[in-house]
């Protein structure tokens, strides 16, 4: 996700990803963007930090069972539920685009998190939230809107639901990579890249495909999870990507 215009990335996105659609979507799409950029507040303190997967010279792909890293991965998150995380992603060539730092536990029914959140509308300014079940408390209409996002796409067991709607799987050491085109996604993560997009239709989103990886770490837990989502635009593929590293993990809660 780099900038176009030469400016510096995550900071300072040129256009919303579906500007050059029509002059009807991209307007909708700024208008969306808009809405969802704002912030305040202050910073909370985690050990996890988002890097690069290391320069390959690695092993040779392996193609293991889909379903049968689905499990684990949600086995391993029902021993051990709760990080610390660091996530950061946004839509490609747009100002729709967040940082957040704090803590997730992996609950039915969604994720719990605690964290401060900082997108360039905020300024810099990071934004203390909570998010229950998936659900955001109280906070501006911006960072409320973010953390909806962060709440399924630095979930863990959103990648345990991307494994399972993905058919060909591949390994390499302890990296899984898998591709699912978005209209088979789960109906969650759906709903949620129709809406950032600015309203897209299931026409649109099915010509989009989402590419994932994940990570693993000690006891079978993830260290990172990434997706991109690649949609064709005019001739050209844009990507947007979100990321997420994960330490520290262990049992717990987030207190009310």
């Amino acid at each position: 996700m780099t900038g176009q215009d030469g400016t510096p990335a995550r900071r300072r996105r040129s256009r919303l990803l579906l500007g050059a659609v029509s002059v009807a979507a991209g307007a909708a799409l700024v208008a969306a963007g808009t809405a969802w950029w704002q912030g305040g507040g202050a910073p909370a303190a985690t050990s996890a930090v988002v890097r690069p997967l290391p320069a390959t010279g690695s092993p040779a792909a392996t193609t293991p069972d889909a379903r049968s890293l689905a499990t684990a991965l949600r086995q391993a998150l029902a021993r051990t539920p709760m990080a610390d995380f660091a996530y950061e992603g946004g839509l490609s060539q747009s100002d729709f685009y967040a940082d957040a730092r704090g803590r997730l536990v992996h609950a039915p029914g969604g994720a719990d998190l605690a964290m401060t959140v900082t997108s360039p509308a905020s300024e810099g300014e990071p934004a203390e939230v909570t998010v229950r079940r998936g659900r955001p408390g109280e906070a501006r209409p911006g960072v409320a809107d973010h953390a909806r996002v962060i709440a399924v796409l630095a979930s863990a067991r959103t990648a345990a639901e991307l494994a399972d709607a993905t058919t060909g799987l591949t390994r390499t050491g302890d990296v899984y990579r898998g591709e699912v085109p978005a209209a088979g996604a789960p109906q969650h993560v759906q709903h949620l890249l129709r809406e950032i997009a600015g309203g897209w239709s299931e026409e649109e989103l099915a010509r989009s495909t989402l590419v994932w990886t994940v990570t693993l770490g000690e006891r079978g837990l993830p260290a990172r999870f990434a997706v991109e989502w690649r949609a064709p635009i005019q001739g050209a593929v844009l990507t947007s990507s979100w990321t997420t590293a994960y330490s520290g993990w262990r049992a717990g809660t987030i207190a009310q």
